[in-house]
C-alpha cells in the first residue's frame, strides 16, 4: 500500500496558483461588433432595382400603357413625371372639379377621379373649363 500511495503522490501535480491558472487558460477572442456587408442598393452598393409588389400600381405615359379597362392618370405630363395606371370602373366621387390639362385646356372631373394626366388639380391660367368628358370604356 505504501508503494501505491507514493506512486499516486508521484502522478499528482500541485494546484496551479491563479496567475497561472490565467496564463494557461484557452484565451477568448474579444467579442467584435459584427458588420453587415454592404447589400445592394445601400449607400455606395450598386444593385438592380426591385420589382415592385404585384398590387402596385403601374406607371405609364399613355393609356395604352395600361391593359384592357384601365386608364392613365395623375399629375404630370412629361416622361420624368408618369401617371399611374388605374380602373376605369372604379368608384368616384360625383363632384366636378377644375383640372388644367396636360394640353394646357381646363377641363372638368370627379375630384377623386381625374381620368387623365393633368398639369395641375386647379383651372389653366386664362382658360375656361370644358365639358366633363366620360372615361374610356
Amino acid at each position: 500500500m505504501p508503494t501505491l500511495l507514493a506512486l499516486l503522490l508521484s502522478c499528482a501535480h500541485p494546484a496551479p496558483t491563479p496567475e497561472a491558472a490565467a496564463e494557461a487558460a484557452p484565451t477568448e477572442a474579444a467579442p467584435t461588433a459584427q458588420v453587415a456587408p454592404l447589400l445592394p442598393g445601400a449607400i455606395g452598393g450598386d444593385a438592380p432595382a426591385q420589382a415592385p409588389p404585384a398590387d402596385a400600381p403601374q406607371a405609364c405615359l399613355r393609356a395604352e400603357d395600361c391593359g384592357p379597362d384601365m386608364l392613365c392618370e395623375g399629375m404630370g405630363c412629361g416622361d420624368d413625371q408618369p401617371g399611374q395606371c388605374v380602373g376605369n370602373l372604379r368608384p368616384c366621387t360625383a363632384d366636378l372639379r377644375p383640372y388644367c390639362g396636360c394640353d394646357g385646356q381646363t377641363f372638368l372631373a370627379s375630384g377623386t377621379c381625374p381620368g387623365r394626366r393633368y398639369a395641375a388639380a386647379m383651372p389653366c391660367p386664362g382658360a375656361t373649363p370644358t365639358a366633363p368628358s366620360p372615361l374610356p370604356r
